[in-house]
């Protein structure tokens, strides 16, 4: 099943700022943390979560 990138971006979001039981930094952390994801899936033209271009971002943001 193909899952579009923004959702799931919104889910990932939700999810830790539910756990955390705090939003007052949500749209602070969604610019930092995941607008370099979605500016890289819209560079390389992917609208849905695609597992290599995750690694593709990993290995320039150093998370691997």
């Amino acid at each position: 099943m193909k899952v579009l990138i923004t959702e799931a971006i919104n889910s990932a979001m939700n999810a830790f700022f539910d756990a955390l039981g705090n939003d007052t930094y949500k749209e602070q952390y969604r610019e930092t943390h995941f607008n370099p994801i979605l500016i890289e899936y819209k560079r390389v033209g992917e609208d849905y979560y695609d597992r290599s271009v995750n690694e593709e971002i990993e290995k320039y943001i150093n998370l691997t």
